[in-house]
């Protein structure tokens, strides 16, 4: 099985979002002082026509300062096998065709790119968390992703855990498309001291690298 090396054509539909409404989107944040608030803001669409063709060795979906409003979950939450990770994840979801006639392995990543002018506000990699799961023949995305919480809690090592399988990605057959969602977390823990005071005011400069 080749590595994804030809050009590949990205559809983005949807950029994170926790749910989408007609009138916007609310985003949940925990707050270990003062429990759980609730803020108001704007979801982001592109149209269906919107197409990306990226070289996959050299270039990534550059989303700009687009991942905020994140739910904060510390290293504890992680580990709780009840805890509902689906219900508190923010999504980033992309249609991935392989116009060639090969199968390719599909790999996709979030890097977060540094932003200096916005000072304590920038978030860094450390300060979040994400799971990429494409679509499952079978599962409901609520269930495939308990499954996977479930072995990577089992490992008692999570963190390793979801790295391991984000760099694994997942194989795509010729001529063929996938769905792909990027689930998202804050991860509190990872703050700074300083950023953990404005946690909730933290914004995320982040490509996507394929």
């Amino acid at each position: 099985m080749k590595s994804l090396r030809r050009s590949v054509i990205l559809i983005i539909f949807l950029l994170v979002s926790v749910a989408s409404m007609a009138t916007g989107v609310f985003s949940w944040f925990i707050d270990y002082g003062n429990r759980a608030n609730v803020d108001y803001f704007e979801g982001s669409l592109m149209g269906n026509e919107d197409v990306l063709e990226i070289d996959a060795e050299t270039e990534g979906i550059f989303l700009g300062d687009r991942i905020r409003d994140l739910v904060y979950l510390n290293d504890s939450d992680f580990n709780d096998t009840s805890f509902n990770f689906y219900g508190y994840a923010s999504v980033l979801e992309i249609v991935i065709t392989n116009p060639g006639l090969t199968s390719v392995n599909v790999n996709l990543q979030l890097n977060v790119v540094a932003a200096p002018e916005f000072g304590v506000y920038a978030g860094n990699q450390a300060g979040l968390k994400y799971l990429v799961l494409e679509e499952h023949p079978t599962l409901t995305q609520t269930v495939y992703m308990a499954n996977r919480f479930q072995y990577f809690q089992s490992t008692g090592s999570v963190f390793t855990a979801m790295n391991q399988h984000n760099l694994a990605g997942f194989s795509l057959q010729g001529e063929s498309s996938i769905r792909v969602y990027i689930y998202v977390w804050g991860a509190y823990d990872g703050l700074t001291t300083a950023q953990k005071s404005v946690y909730h005011a933290l914004v995320y400069r982040v490509k996507v690298m394929v």
